[in-house]
């Protein structure tokens, strides 16, 4: 008889065609990267791994959302401001910088209130409700999708 232990290995989501898109939208929100583990325990550095594959399946599938690449943009531009602050003692930037990153904080407001409304407009269309906890996010950009194209 043995006198150790075999630990479970932890159960996680691996893809987009498992992740519920409320579990997607809370890692994308705000960064709960425990709420990809389901059983057991990970690493934070293990469960960043897994959040960059389903990432990566999702813009593969779907393509980069307008909002994020306006937001990447103005992020960019927010770090040059900050640079030429900073390494060129251009203070007078400030403004500049201040501009952009209300810019792009906005955006990030915009996209969580936009998750929401988007729930109820395919739940509306599709006329059954979306369970952001049972619906997966392929399936949820799988009706964005139809409803856009029908």
């Amino acid at each position: 008889m043995s006198l150790f232990f075999h630990k479970p290995k932890p159960k996680y989501y691996v893809s987009i065609h498992d992740c519920p898109i409320g579990v997607f939208e809370s890692v994308l929100d705000k960064k709960e990267y425990h709420k990809l583990c389901f059983e057991g325990n990970m690493s934070e550095d293990e469960l960043h791994d897994i959040w960059i594959k389903i990432y990566s399946e999702f813009i593969k599938t779907f393509g980069v959302p307008d909002t994020y690449e306006r937001y990447v943009s103005l992020r960019l531009k927010w770090c040059n401001e900050q640079v030429k602050i900073w390494c060129k003692g251009q203070k007078y930037r400030e403004s500049f910088a201040a501009i952009y990153k209300a810019e792009y904080e906005s955006i990030l407001f915009d996209v969580k209130v936009e998750f929401h409304k988007t729930i109820a407009y395919i739940s509306q269309e599709m006329k059954f409700r979306i369970d952001p906890n049972a619906v997966t996010v392929f399936e949820f950009y799988g009706y964005i999708k139809h409803l856009n194209n029908g």
